[in-house]
């Protein structure tokens, strides 16, 4: 029975001495401005950056495409006159 206790009591000691060094390690980087999901932000940022790039490229195309079509609207209202 008192074997089980010093297992206990061993077991309970090293998780707190990991949960200190977590805590140390997490009040370090909350200290340097990094958090553990930096790394995941700039990704999505930069999925988001590239992606509303894409969409701004394809509507200028678009509207590159009106402004011809337009362009050629005025011609054959012009010309039918």
């Amino acid at each position: 029975m008192p074997e089980d206790n010093i297992l206990q009591l061993g077991t309970v000691a090293i998780l707190f001495l990991l949960f200190i060094k977590e805590f140390f390690s997490y009040l370090k980087s909350k200290k340097n401005g990094k958090n553990g999901n930096s790394d995941i932000i700039k990704t999505i940022e930069t999925l988001r950056n590239n992606d509303l790039g894409e969409v701004n490229y394809k509507l200028n195309k678009v509207d590159d495409k009106l402004d011809r079509i337009i362009n050629i609207l005025i011609e054959i209202k012009t010309k039918l006159k």
